[in-house]
């Protein structure tokens, strides 16, 4: 499928409601055409079965939103040796505009050799950019959040310095899901001060709006909430 083709596939697919809806949770997005997640998805398969290569190695820059989206899904799910996967993640990072097409490829993302992705993620867990940053908070996320690495993890959301809103909100969810999984250990490391207040604050709000946070903590959580 050619770049022509598939955006012909995308314009085909838009849904003008879909599309003012959506805009409305992305700040600042003007080129959407309006095609949903599940469409997207399905389209990003059929192009990992074909020339998959052609497509992202074509200079053709990315007109819509939605293009984006699919050259991100396709190097987070497309059969490539690790390298290869990383190398083509890391080109793409600089992309990356906004938290949908963020959350989307690291929810998509799948890597076997953790400790290598651990070293890969440094960069951008150390970076004082917006949008690196939330890339490293959220696959932290969706890939360190176990017993066994929650120190480092929570560690290493608390060091990021990017001020952005964006990576200051990935730094909130990140630890609200650690908090979700393991609240005693969570709430121990909350209650060091190691986080900002604002993040703090969100973290906890975060945590609040999971339904897997158990009852009996939920004042817990809301007597911990900083005030000037």
């Amino acid at each position: 499928m050619t770049r022509e083709e598939t955006t012909a596939r995308l314009t085909a697919l838009a849904d003008e409601k879909y599309r003012d809806f959506h805009t409305k949770l992305v700040p600042g997005l003007d080129n959407m055409l309006g095609v949903r997640m599940p469409a997207l998805r399905a389209l990003a398969k059929e192009l990992a079965k074909e020339d998959w290569r052609g497509w992202l190695d074509d200079p053709t820059p990315d007109r819509w939103y939605e293009e984006t989206m699919l050259r991100g899904i396709l190097i987070a799910s497309a059969r490539m040796p690790d390298e290869e996967r990383l190398a083509r993640t890391a080109a793409f990072v600089p992309q990356i505009t906004n938290w949908a097409v963020c959350d989307c490829v690291c929810s998509t993302f799948r890597f076997r050799d953790r400790a290598r992705l651990w070293n890969f993620l440094q960069p951008y867990l150390h970076s004082p950019d917006e949008f690196p940053a939330r890339f490293g908070a959220v696959m932290l996320l969706h890939d360190f959040v176990t017993e066994a690495e929650l120190d480092r993890t929570l560690s290493a959301l608390a060091a990021i310095p990017a001020a952005g809103y964006n990576a200051r909100m990935g730094v909130a969810w990140a630890v609200a899901e650690c908090g979700v999984r393991f609240p005693a250990h969570t709430l121990a490391f909350l209650r060091t001060g190691a986080l900002d207040d604002w993040t703090h604050n969100k973290a906890l709000q975060k945590m609040l709006e999971s339904r897997r946070l158990p009852g009996d903590l939920r004042d817990t959580v809301k007597a911990m909430k900083r005030r000037k």
